[in-house]
C-alpha cells in the first residue's frame, strides 16, 4: 500500500511538472520531429533524478540539423522569450548563439529556458544545437550555478 502511494504521489508530481511546459513553443522540440531526428539526445529527468538541485523537471534535446531546422527551433525560443521576466542573449553573425530565459512562474514554479547554437557564426549548413528547460523551486542564481558548473 505504501508503494502504491509513493508511486501516485510521483504520478501526480509530474503531471504537475508537465504543466508548467504547456503552453510553450519549445514544447514542439522536446516531443515532436526534432525530437525524432536521428542524432537527436532528449533527456527528460524528474523526481529523485532533480529534486536534489530543486527542480521537478528537466528536459533537454541535443542535435545537429541544417540550418533551416536550427532556425525553425531558434524562432520557437525567441517566441518563449518574448514572455521572459529576465533573458540574456549573445548573437553571432545574425543568428541566436546562447539564449538564457527566466520565463514567467506557472503552478507556482520557477521555469527556465537556454539555448546554443555552437556552429551559429561558423557559416556551416549544419549546426549542432542543445535546447534545455527546466522547472522547479531553483533560483536563477542556483540554475546558472548548475549550467556554469555542469552539476
Amino acid at each position: 500500500m505504501k508503494k502504491l502511494l509513493i508511486l501516485m504521489a510521483v504520478t501526480v508530481a509530474s503531471a504537475f511538472a508537465l504543466q508548467a511546459q504547456k503552453g510553450l513553443n519549445v514544447a514542439k522540440v522536446f516531443q515532436g520531429r526534432y525530437a525524432k531526428m536521428p542524432d537527436a539526445v532528449v533527456t527528460y529527468l524528474t523526481g529523485d533524478a532533480v529534486e536534489k538541485y530543486d527542480l521537478s523537471l528537466y528536459r533537454s534535446l541535443a542535435v545537429t540539423c541544417d540550418a533551416a531546422t536550427a532556425n525553425e527551433v531558434e524562432q520557437l525560443v525567441l517566441k518563449d522569450g518574448l514572455t521572459a521576466t529576465s533573458k540574456e542573449t549573445v548573437y553571432r553573425g545574425g543568428r541566436l548563439k546562447f539564449g538564457s530565459f527566466t520565463l514567467p512562474k506557472r503552478n507556482y514554479l520557477n521555469r527556465y529556458l537556454f539555448y546554443v547554437n555552437k556552429d551559429a557564426d561558423s557559416g556551416k549548413n549544419t549546426a549542432r544545437i542543445v535546447v534545455v528547460y527546466m522547472s522547479g523551486d531553483a533560483s536563477p542564481e542556483k540554475v546558472k550555478k548548475l549550467i556554469n558548473t555542469g552539476k
